[in-house]
């Protein structure tokens, strides 16, 4: 049979579009391939995807059938009639792939974990809030649906009465919902066995129903209790529940870059040391055990998350040429199923010269961890250093995935007062102690290390005895004898310390969190300024080196985490305000599934 392109629209006239013949091969009846669900879309170039399920107890050769679907080219406001081959692959009984619209050859040319870029010449499969898909072999219809008020489509053989509802397509809005086939098992070949829903399921059955969130974690109720799914994922098993915050975060790592088993537990209480209903549940697979499943050893799938080496590593292409992405190695590892919830960590060994110690998406799903190049102290003598930097870099991307920024709600960085994992002034030194005459020694050291350390530099007066004053700076990374005081501090800021007027500086007070008092010499003239009755000598100082003078705000971290990245779309930072007001929810469906690439912060600076 030829491939057909017809204008859906203008009246069905023939479009030719270079398509090839096609061999249907095959018996239609022993075909158990269902359509199971329909993504939504709005803008064209963001691949959709069609669902289908194979409901049999048998494997099924995908190339055995042929795609017939509404379709499109890219700049085409038209929608036409299409045909296309489905590569050969084994759909095991009760398995869910995904076929997504190939448009273009990098697509086309991406290996990913169940899913399939499909097209024909320059067409792919494309639909509006109105469309069609059929499934075919030999000529006889296997599987169709329509939907939406354009319902002029009919299956090649067999009848399909009425319409599904139509996909959301009015506004960017509409990622995230789906039409789906509310029983997989069963097919009236009507459009009353489809209805609308807000929370797509990928890759897995179309368990929810109620889509209720009453704790705003993203998942919704139904699957944080015993016996209920999302995607066919049980979170309740691996640690959700009603009335907690629960983030869930897939680990995968490359050699001599595992994550360390004491960073994700310092990470997992920097959360409920706030608030106990704030739950991490990290994935690491078979890293700590072995087991199929323990929750308490991070291994929630029961295989390895291993990933072959690479000697540098992007976030994605665009941030930068490198050896290898992040987005492949999600593709590979990381099931479909998960994408509604989990968050994507790579810990690897090097941005090569595109960063330092990592980078995140912003209100995002995805993280990228590179410390294998990282030289450190003596890991013999001090093991607790490289658990106490894993820790703080993985809060630190965590913090972008929630919506914060390197000054909280801005790039503003280095503010000293800023006491937040996401500065990076304090990302591997650790936190200083809220109060006491060390409040300071993080920012002198910035300091002295922009004029490279030189002997001559007024900043060395505060380090007499370098190198060892490193060290003894160092002693809270090194975790050499947390009893007396030297812990690694990480955490985010409460917004409790006074704003800086870079102006106008106050030394006596240095960092003052109400009313303590915890003087800081800004100029580095070798006191902090007062007069003899302790009257305040201003000084004025660039303090975060961005060669300005200006006033350097705290931000209150805790009151403004986002935690369910895919409620969130995307303009300036996902259409999310970050000012000190708090914004409102913003349920708009990040489309995740259809594009798995956000806005991101590169990590600059040295080691």
């Amino acid at each position: 049979m030829k491939c057909r392109i017809f204008n859906l629209i203008f009246g069905l006239s023939l479009i030719s579009a270079g398509c090839t013949m096609f061999d249907y091969s095959g018996e239609s009846s022993s075909i158990t391939l269902r359509i199971s669900e329909v993504g939504c879309g709005y803008y064209q170039d963001i691949p959709l995807y069609l669902e289908v399920y194979n409901y049999g107890t048998e494997t099924v050769d995908l190339g055995k059938v042929v795609l017939r679907s509404s379709a499109s080219v890219l700049g085409s406001d038209l929608l036409y009639e299409g045909e296309f081959s489905l590569p050969s692959f084994e759909v095991p009984p009760g398995a869910y792939i995904l076929l997504r619209s190939g448009i273009s050859d990098s697509l086309m040319d991406a290996e990913e974990q169940g899913v399939f870029y499909i097209s024909e010449g320059d067409y792919f499969p494309y639909w509006t809030n109105m469309g069609f898909a059929e499934l075919m072999a030999r000529g006889q219809t296997v599987d169709f649906v329509r939907w939406g008020s354009g319902g002029i489509a009919q299956p090649t053989s067999g009848t399909f009465e009425g319409t599904a509802p139509g996909t959301t397509y009015s506004a960017s809005y509409s990622y995230g919902r789906s039409i789906i086939r509310s029983d997989v098992d069963n097919d009236t070949d009507e459009g009353l066995d489809w209805s609308s829903c807000t929370k797509h399921t990928p890759g897995g059955p179309n368990d929810i129903r109620d889509t209720t969130d009453s704790d705003g974690d993203g998942i919704p109720d139904e699957a944080e209790v015993s016996g209920g799914t999302y995607a066919g994922v049980d979170y309740y098993a691996m640690g959700a529940r009603t009335g907690q915050k629960d983030m869930f975060i897939h680990i995968a790592y490359m050699e001599d870059c595992e994550p360390v088993e004491e960073a994700l537990s310092m990470v997992q209480d920097v959360f409920q040391s706030y608030n106990s209903s704030y739950r991490i549940h990290f994935d690491a697979g078979t890293l700590f055990d072995s087991s199929p499943f323990n929750t308490a050893r991070y291994n929630l799938s029961g295989t390895s998350h291993q990933v072959p080496a690479s000697d540098t590593v992007s976030l994605s292409r665009d941030a930068g040429t490198a050896d290898s992405y992040l987005n492949d190695y999600k593709n590979l590892c990381f099931p479909v199923s998960r994408k509604p919830v989990f968050h994507f960590l790579l810990m690897g060994t090097s941005m090569g010269n595109l960063g330092t110690y990592g980078a995140a998406e912003i209100l995002g799903n995805d993280m990228l961890v590179t410390l294998g190049d990282m030289e450190w102290t003596d890991l013999e003598t001090y093991p607790q250093e490289k658990a106490n930097v894993q820790a703080s870099v993985i809060l630190h991307q965590i913090g972008h995935n929630m919506g914060l920024l390197h000054g909280g709600n801005d790039e503003c960085e280095y503010k000293p007062n800023y006491l937040s994992v996401m500065n990076p002034l304090y990302v591997l030194e650790g936190l200083p102690a809220a109060s006491g005459d060390t409040i300071g020694d993080r920012y002198y050291w910035q300091m002295w290390s922009l004029e490279n350390f030189r002997a001559d530099s007024k900043w060395a007066v505060f380090f007499p005895t370098f190198p060892a004053d490193r060290n003894d700076l160092d002693l809270n990374r090194l975790g050499t004898d947390p009893d007396e005081g030297e812990e690694f501090l990480i955490g985010f800021s409460r917004g409790y310390y006074d704003s800086l007027d870079e102006s106008s500086l106050d030394e006596s007070m240095g960092i003052r969190k109400n009313s303590d008092k915890n003087p800081v010499d800004w100029d580095g003239d070798g006191s902090a300024d007062e007069t003899a009755d302790g009257t305040a000598l201003r000084s004025k100082a660039d303090i975060n080196s961005d060669g300005s003078l200006s006033v350097l705000h705290d931000y209150n971290d805790w009151g403004y985490l986002k935690w369910p990245f895919a409620s969130y779309y995307t303009s300036e930072y996902m259409g999310v305000s970050l000012s000190e007001t708090a914004p409102s929810p913003e349920h708009y469906g990040y489309p995740f599934m259809l594009d798995d690439s956000q806005d991101f912060v590169v990590e600059g600076g040295s080691w």
